[in-house]
Formats: C-alpha cells, sequence, structure tokens
C-alpha cells in the first residue's frame, strides 16, 4: 500500500528549500469537500450504480476523492499508502483488505475511537510487493479499495518547507505601527500583552524550547517527569512529550540541537517570544502564551501521516488536560488533495481550533491552482498571504479573491533563530505566526473584557473585519485588507467600554427620564444584514469501468457577521462539463458537453440549506489507452443565485461565491 507523503513548505526564502505548496482552498483543482454532513442522498433518487458508492447510513465526512491521484505532480512516498476503513472493522478484517495487494499494516494514524475521530480506523500501510512505480501503487490501491469494508485509499503525500530570499537582520517592522506592520505595538501601549491560559500548537519543524527568548513560552506537559526518560509518565502513547512530540524521529525531543529546526524556531519567536526581558525580539504575545511544538517536518520534509499524527496529538493534548488551545500555526504545504488530512483539521474546527495557514509562495493565484492544507474548505482555516513594508503584496506570495482571507507582513521579519539567536527571513510563512499570535492575543484580550473565551467563528471575523483595507488587495483576498493587532483589541475595547486592565469608574448618575415621546410615525428600516455562500463540490465514478461519473455540489449561507448557518436560503446554478487537457487557464471553454440534471434535492444536515441538482450519469471523456499524463475531465458548478427573505447575498464576500469544479480522473484505461 502507498502512503501519502506531504513536503512541508516552510514560507520563507532560504536559497536551499523548495517553494512552498501551502497554497490556499481554491475550487479547482480537486473536490471541495467542506463541512460534513450526517445525511446521505437517498438511493432511490440516483441513477443506477450510484447507490453503492454512497456513505453508509450515519456516517459523517464527505465523500472522498478517489486513490487514484497519483500524479506527478506531487511528491509522495513511492511505497505507502493511507487507508481508512468502515467503523467496527476487525483487525483481522483490514488484514484481509490489505492482503489483497500484498499491503501490510504499518502503523495505526488514528483508531476510531480517538478523540475526534468519525468512522472507522485510519492506517499507514506498506507495499511489499515491489510496487513502488506509481502505476503499481494505483493498482495496489484499486485492489484494496474494492474490499466492502474500505472507505478510502488515498497517498502518502510529501509537504516540505519554503523559505524565501537570503537571510539578513532585519527590523522587527512587522509588529509596528508605521508602514504597513501589524502594529502590535499599538496593543502593547494600551496594555494588552499577555496572552495568559491561551494554548497554540506550533506544527512545523521543531522548536529551540532553550532559546533564551522562547523558553518561558513553551508549554510544559504537567504530568510528563523531564529527566524521566524512557517512560510515558501521562499514559498518552507519547514517552517524554515534555513539550511536545516529534513525529519524525518517534522521540520526545522537539529541538534536534545545532543549527536544525531554524524555520520551526522562527515561526514560534513571532507567536511568542517573550517581551521586555532585555534580548532580542518579542512576539505578538509577550508573556503568558504556551506554545506546543508538534515536529513533522525533518531535513526531507514531511508526510501526511505525520501532519495527521501531530494534529490528532494536538487534539489529544487539548482534551486530556483541557487547554485552551485557540489555534495551531501552519507554515506548510504540498501534495495534493488527502482525506485523512481534511478529516483531521475538520476534527480540530468541530472542537473549535483554529487553523494558520501560508497561503504559499508560489506567487499565483490560488482560486485558479489550489495547494494545501491552506486550500481545504473549511470554516476554521486562515489563509493568510505575505506583504512588505510598504503594504504591497510580496512578489513571491500567494493569492486569491476567494482563496486567501487577509495579508500579514512577510518580507524581511526578524525572529528567533537557532542556536540562541535571531535572523530576518521572509515568507508566507513568516506572515502566519503573524496572525497566530494575534489570534491568541484576542482570546485573551476577550476573557479580559468580557469574561470569556471568544468561538473560533468570533475570532475569524474579528481577525478579517478590523485589518486596515487597501484597494490594492481587491481581488486578492477575501477580506480586503491586511493584519492590525491594535484595531482588532481595540474593537473588543470599545465594545467594552475599556482598555487594558485599566480600573472601570463608576457611571455617573442617570438623568432623569424625559417625557413620553409620541410613538413613530411607522418603522424605519434599514439595509437587510449580509449571508455569505460558501460551495462545496463531490464527485465519484459509478462503476468498475469508470465510464461515467457523477457529481453535486453543496451550497451552505451563513451570516456574514456572526458566521452562524441560516436556513431557508434558495440557491440556482448552473453546470457544465469539459476535458481539462492542459490544466491551463482555458479551461472553461475547452470541448463543452451537455449535462443531464438531476431533479432530485436533498438536504445537508448541517445548514438545512438545499443541496444543489446534480450532474447525473454523465460519460467523461477519457483516452482509448492509459495516459499518465492525462489531466482528467471537469465538471463545473456557477452559483448564478442565492435567495433569502431576510438577507442580502454578500457575493463579493462569500468564499468561492460563483463557481467551483472537480476533476474525474478515475477509469482511465
Amino acid at each position: 500500500m502507498v502512503t501519502l507523503v506531504i513536503t512541508v513548505m516552510l514560507v520563507t526564502r532560504l536559497a536551499a528549500a523548495q517553494p512552498i505548496g501551502d497554497t490556499r482552498r481554491a475550487g479547482l483543482r480537486s473536490s471541495r469537500n467542506g463541512k460534513s454532513y450526517n445525511r446521505d442522498p437517498d438511493p432511490a433518487k440516483l441513477p443506477p450504480g450510484r447507490e453503492q458508492k454512497t456513505l453508509p447510513a450515519g456516517q459523517t465526512g464527505a465523500l472522498s476523492r478517489r486513490a487514484d491521484a497519483f500524479d506527478s505532480s506531487f511528491q509522495l512516498v513511492e511505497d505507502e499508502l493511507l487507508v481508512k476503513f468502515k467503523p467496527g472493522v476487525s483487525k483481522e478484517n483490514r488484514g484481509r483488505a490489505l492482503g489483497k495487494a500484498k499491503a501490510e499494516e504499518r502503523k495505526m494514524l488514528w483508531a476510531s475511537d480517538a478523540a475526534g475521530a468519525t468512522g472507522g480506523d485510519l492506517v499507514l500501510v506498506k507495499l511489499t510487493d515491489n510496487k513502488s512505480k506509481r502505476v503499481g501503487m494505483k493498482a495496489a490501491a484499486a485492489d484494496i479499495k474494492q474490499d466492502p469494508d474500505v472507505e478510502y485509499v488515498e497517498p502518502n503525500y510529501i509537504y516540505t518547507t519554503s523559505q524565501t530570499n537570503d537571510p539578513r537582520l532585519g527590523e522587527l517592522w512587522g509588529m509596528l505601527a508605521a508602514g504597513a506592520g501589524a502594529n502590535a505595538t499599538g496593543a502593547w501601549a494600551s496594555g494588552f500583552t499577555s496572552c495568559n491560559e491561551v494554548v497554540v500548537g506550533v506544527i512545523d519543524e521543531g522548536v529551540q524550547v532553550t532559546h533564551p527568548d522562547l523558553a518561558a513560552a513553551m508549554w510544559t506537559n504537567p504530568r510528563e517527569v523531564a529527566g524521566n526518560s524512557g517512560i510515558d509518565d501521562d499514559g498518552n502513547g507519547y514517552v517524554d512529550d515534555v513539550n511536545g512530540f516529534d513525529f519524525v524521529s518517534r522521540d520526545g525531543s522537539v529541538y534536534d540541537g545545532g543549527s536544525l529546526d531554524t524555520h520551526g524556531t522562527h515561526v514560534a519567536g513571532t507567536i511568542g517570544a517573550v517581551g521586555n526581558n532585555g534580548l532580542g525580539v518579542s512576539g505578538v504575545c509577550q508573556s503568558g502564551l504556551k506554545m506546543i511544538s508538534a515536529k513533522f517536518l525533518g531535513a526531507n520534509g514531511g508526510t501526511t501521516d505525520g501532519a495527521v499524527q501531530a494534529l490528532n496529538y494536538l487534539l489529544d493534548l487539548k482534551t486530556r488536560y483541557n487547554l485552551n488551545m485557540v489555534a495551531t500555526s501552519n507554515s506548510w504545504g504540498g501534495g495534493g488533495y488527502s482525506q485523512s488530512l481534511f478529516n483531521a483539521i475538520n476534527a480540530h474546527n468541530n472542537a473549535g481550533i483554529l487553523f494558520v495557514a501560508a497561503a504559499g509562495n508560489n506567487a499565483r493565484n490560488t482560486d485558479v491552482t489550489v495547494s494545501y492544507p491552506a486550500g481545504y474548505n473549511l470554516p476554521n482555516i486562515i489563509s493568510v498571504g505575505s506583504i512588505t513594508s510598504t503594504g504591497a503584496i510580496s512578489s513571491f506570495s500567494n493569492f486569491g479573491a476567494t482563496s486567501v482571507d487577509l495579508f500579514a507582513p512577510g518580507s524581511g521579519i526578524l525572529s528567533t533563530w537557532p542556536v540562541n539567536g535571531y535572523n530576518s527571513i521572509s515568507g508566507t510563512s513568516m506572515a502566519t505566526p503573524h496572525v497566530t499570535g494575534a489570534v491568541a492575543l484576542y482570546a485573551a484580550a476577550h476573557m479580559q473584557l468580557r469574561g470569556s473565551w471568544p468561538t473560533a467563528a468570533n475570532i475569524k471575523a474579528a481577525v478579517m473585519d478590523t485589518g486596515v483595507y487597501n484597494a490594492a488587495y481587491d481581488g486578492r483576498c477575501v477580506s480586503k485588507r491586511r493584519l492590525n493587532v491594535a484595531q482588532l483589541i481595540n474593537s473588543l475595547a470599545a465594545a467594552s467600554g475599556g482598555g487594558g486592565g485599566a480600573t472601570p469608574q463608576p457611571p455617573s448618575p442617570s438623568p432623569p427620564p424625559p417625557s413620553p415621546s409620541p410613538p413613530p410615525p411607522g418603522p424605519i428600516r434599514g439595509p437587510k444584514p449580509k449571508l455569505r455562500t460558501v460551495i462545496w463540490m463531490y464527485e465519484q465514478n459509478s462503476d468498475s469501468t469508470g465510464k461515467w461519473w457523477y457529481a453535486w455540489a453543496q451550497v451552505a449561507a451563513v451570516d456574514a457577521k456572526t458566521g452562524q448557518p441560516i436556513p431557508g436560503v434558495v440557491f440556482s446554478g448552473t453546470w457544465s462539463i469539459s476535458p481539462d487537457n492542459d490544466w491551463s487557464n482555458d479551461y472553461w471553454a475547452e470541448f463543452p458537453y451537455s449535462v443531464t440534471i438531476d431533479t432530485a434535492s436533498f438536504t445537508d444536515g448541517w445548514t438545512d440549506s438545499d443541496w444543489i441538482p446534480t450532474a447525473a450519469a454523465a460519460k467523461a471523456w477519457w483516452p482509448d489507452t492509459y495516459a499518465s499524463n492525462y489531466a482528467g475531465t471537469r465538471v463545473a458548478f456557477t452559483l448564478t443565485g442565492v435567495d433569502h427573505p431576510d438577507y442580502d447575498w454578500d457575493r463579493a464576500a462569500s468564499r468561492r461565491s460563483t463557481r467551483q469544479a472537480v476533476r474525474v480522473t478515475s477509469g482511465l484505461h
């Protein structure tokens, strides 16, 4: 079996690193599996053959991509696969399914009874039949996929760090009010410096936990005894995880010494380097914050299974210790769509943990070309692009009107660096921790001023709504704004009537009530509130021949301010289909075919909104002989109308508001 390997790209410009692949969730290169739903389409209303491809009754989660996406454009581990089994499958039956492809179970990535898990077990498997070539992997995946106990099979992608520009010492402009800085100094001047009781996860390379500017900000496992080497004191399955865990070396040492783990250390410094200690730099959070290092990137990048384990580890810690974990920082990317990674991030979404992700350093429009993990269509993801000190979009930064959420300082960012030093580097990897730190500071300020912890949806909306508007960002990011920490915190202080910790003064005596006023002549109606839409695309091939497939779109509506689902919205849209010969920008015009529209309508269990009618049993286009470079057939859905009596559609602010598409590559022969 083949394991998907994810290459993590650090978004920093250093000469030897690969370009980051963490592009945004644009709606083009893969199905937009979004919020999980708990009702399957009615099999009685589907064309013949479809019913065998729907999810089992009661199972949550979107239909997955197929296991045949062994595209030469993605790096992957060529003798491993990720296999997700259906609920209740025994170890014996798992072995039977894998035996069909001469594969063996190597590692349990997520047991069905783990915190946040949905469905059955997710395992990493290794092919033992010398099927190291992708054609052999594809055949092995197909053999396993045919077993009735298997939900999906996919590659183990490789992720890499990608650092931009050569290292140089720079100023800490990203924290300042001048120019296009994020103005963390403005928040600090108002008394908001502490992120007390807030925890964030740094999913990256490791962190030099002994760095004098970081040591006080690193989380310490309260039940793991430092120095009690080789013993899993807290019984969580991770030996010696005092400050986190290293999923590359499978040990508790998240810093491997010398000049290693530079990227993770730099990211951690921007989030939470200790302030006012007479040393080097300060993070957005000057004190109180605790960071957990979940290292899955090594010298050769990282893999999908490592990323999934890192996410699951942090989720378990949150549950085990009741940690107030508000976000993870993710400055990496690469590989294709992974249902396993999607599910792991979605489990964080369900737990209220934001996933702050680098948009990527490919200088491309991610509305057109998607990149993961920033590209997954999940509400807890904040995708961050990079700007320079002048406010211009960094030359390397990805962008997208519906796929990048906002911009933050990312060019020439000074932060902590092993060993006990500092360095200035650039990339969307550097922009991302500015936002992660702002998220943590906002959460702490919310508790200080309002006496409660904010929800993930509240934090994300506040971060995007309080930034500094720039017309140059119109069409480049969802919010059209860049991060401004002072305005973010001041939005809380203004609403609460106070600043950072000042003792409130008693109110002045109330004046006597005025004389009764006559009733108004009639109701005065203001503008309707706005709603935003999100589109997800799903597809599946029909039978063993793969000579037809079907697709459908799910559209959800949420309140533009609160992020809460809105029921009763009526949607309309159109379908088109074409072979995608070159994966270029002309794909919408390539060889158009007519599409049969299914009149069946289904209910989305998340929002109670309707399913858009589906393209039914449309013939796919495929070559007569197998072609490894065949790009596939594309089916696209265009949202044309949104109607609700109490809301207006904010089309410009809606994520993927107009068009989504999936690429069908199965059934090639």
